[in-house]
C-alpha cells in the first residue's frame, strides 16, 4: 500500500489579497468524491426513499424492489459535509474578511439555486400526477437558505416549505459557515484551538441537556450549532490540515473528536456506528492513498463530481416526477422503468455538466469580477485621497 500527500508550498496558505488572488486549482480526488456522494444520494432517492418503509406508498413504477440495496445512500450526505470541512477550511485560508468569505459562498451557490429551484417549481407544478407540489412561497427559504421553519415561526403559518426537500442539507451548510467563519475572523491565529472548544463545548451540552430531559433547549442548541452533524464538518477540518502537511498531533486530534462525537450520538446503533468510521476512513484513503485517489482522479468521476451541485438541487423532485410520468405514459414495465430511471438520472447528469460549464462558472466568474473591481476602486479612490498628504510631507523634508 502506498500514500501520498499532495505537496504544497505554503502550508497554511492565507492569501491577504482575498478575490484578487488567483482560485486554487481543482483538487481531483475531491471531486471524485462529490461523485461517489451524488450518485449514493441519487439512487436512494430514485429506489429507496419513496417507498416501503421509509414512505407510505411507493411512488416507483418498479415499488420496493431495489430499496434493500440503496437504503444506505442517504449517507452519501455525512460525505459531502466532510468534503464541505475540508473546502471551507482551505477557503477562509485565502480570504482576508468576513465579508470576501460570504460573497464567496453566495457567488458559488446562489446561481445555481435560484436556476434549479425555478426549474424544479416549474416541472413539479405543471407535470401531471405529480406528488411534489410546493407552494411559491417557498422560494424564500430556497433562495436564502434559511431552514422554512423560521419563516413559519416568523409569519405564524405552515406555507413555507423547501422547493424541494433536499435543500434541508444547504440550510445545514450555511449555518455552518456561520459558525465557522465567526470562529474563524474572531481569531485566525487560534482557529483551531477554538473551533475545538466550541465543537466541544456544544458536544458536553448535548450530553448534559440529554441527561437532563431538557428536549427544547436541546433542540434548539441542535438548531444553532448544528451539534449532530458539526462532527462531519470537523472530520473535513482536520483532514485538510492533514492535507496541508500540519503536524499529525493536529489534525489527528480534530479527526479523532469529530469521529468520538459521532461514536457517541450513534448510541451503540450498528449502522450510524459503522459509517462513523467508514466513511472518514474511505475519505482518509481517498486522500493519501495514490490507488484509491487515482481511481476517483479518473475520469468521469471528477466530471460528474464538478456538477454536483446542480445535480443534487435537481434529481430528487425532477427526477422522480419524470420517472413517474413517463413510466405511466408508456405503461412500462418493471424491468422497462429500471431502465427510464437510468435513462433519467444519466439526462440530468449531463444536464447538471452543461449547467456546470455555461451557468454556473460564468456566472461565478462574473459575480466575483463585480467585487474585484469595486475593491480595485476602492483601493484606488484610496491612493488618490492620500495624495494631497503625500505631496505635503514631502514638501515639509
Amino acid at each position: 500500500m502506498t500514500t501520498t500527500l499532495a505537496k504544497t508550498d505554503n502550508p497554511t496558505p492565507h492569501s491577504t489579497s482575498g478575490l484578487e488572488s488567483r482560485d486554487t486549482p481543482r483538487i481531483e480526488f475531491l471531486d471524485g468524491l462529490r461523485c461517489v456522494a451524488i450518485l449514493a444520494v441519487l439512487l436512494f432517492h430514485y429506489f429507496s426513499r419513496w417507498t416501503l418503509p421509509l414512505h407510505s406508498a411507493s411512488l416507483y413504477p418498479y415499488g420496493n424492489v431495489f430499496a434493500p440495496f440503496f437504503k444506505f445512500g442517504g449517507y452519501g450526505v455525512t460525505l459531502f459535509f466532510i468534503v464541505s470541512g475540508f473546502v471551507i477550511t482551505l477557503t477562509l485560508f485565502k480570504c482576508d474578511s468576513l465579508f470576501d468569505f460570504f460573497y464567496r459562498r453566495f457567488c458559488r451557490l446562489f446561481p445555481a439555486m435560484l436556476l434549479c429551484s425555478v426549474a424544479t417549481f416549474l416541472i413539479t407544478s405543471f407535470v401531471p400526477g405529480n406528488l411534489f407540489k410546493t407552494h411559491p412561497a417557498s422560494f424564500l427559504p430556497s433562495l436564502t437558505f434559511i431552514d422554512p421553519s423560521i419563516y413559519n415561526k416568523i409569519f405564524s403559518t405552515t406555507i413555507f416549505d423547501s422547493i424541494d426537500g433536499v435543500y434541508w442539507s444547504l440550510y445545514v451548510e450555511v449555518r455552518f459557515y456561520l459558525l465557522i467563519s465567526t470562529i474563524y475572523f474572531l481569531s485566525r491565529k487560534h482557529f483551531l484551538r477554538n473551533t475545538l472548544a466550541f465543537s466541544a463545548a456544544t458536544f458536553l451540552c448535548t450530553i448534559a441537556l440529554g441527561i437532563l430531559h431538557l428536549n427544547g433547549l436541546n433542540q434548539l442548541l441542535e438548531f444553532v450549532a448544528i451539534t449532530k452533524t458539526l462532527p462531519w464538518f470537523i472530520i473535513g477540518i482536520g483532514y485538510y490540515l492533514c492535507f496541508v502537511r500540519k503536524p499529525a498531533s493536529q489534525w489527528l486530534a480534530v479527526v479523532g473528536v469529530g469521529t468520538m462525537q459521532l461514536m457517541v450520538y450513534s448510541k451503540g446503533r450498528v449502522v450510524p456506528t459503522v459509517m462513523a468510521i467508514l466513511i472518514p476512513t474511505f475519505f482518509f484513503f481517498a486522500m493519501t492513498n495514490g490507488t484509491v485517489r487515482k481511481i476517483l482522479s479518473s475520469r468521469p468521476l471528477p466530471a460528474i463530481g464538478v456538477c454536483s451541485y446542480s445535480l443534487y438541487l435537481l434529481h430528487q423532485n425532477v427526477g422522480v416526477t419524470l420517472i413517474r410520468f413517463f413510466a405511466a405514459r408508456f405503461s412500462l414495465a418493471t424491468a422497462q422503468s429500471v431502465l427510464l430511471a437510468c435513462l433519467v438520472a444519466t439526462a440530468l447528469i449531463l444536464l447538471s455538466y452543461a449547467l456546470f460549464q455555461f451557468y454556473e462558472k460564468p456566472a461565478n466568474k462574473y459575480l466575483l469580477g463585480v467585487l474585484l473591481k469595486r475593491k480595485r476602486g476602492n483601493r484606488a479612490s484610496l491612493r488618490i485621497s492620500s495624495l494631497p498628504e503625500a505631496i505635503q510631507a514631502e514638501g515639509g523634508r
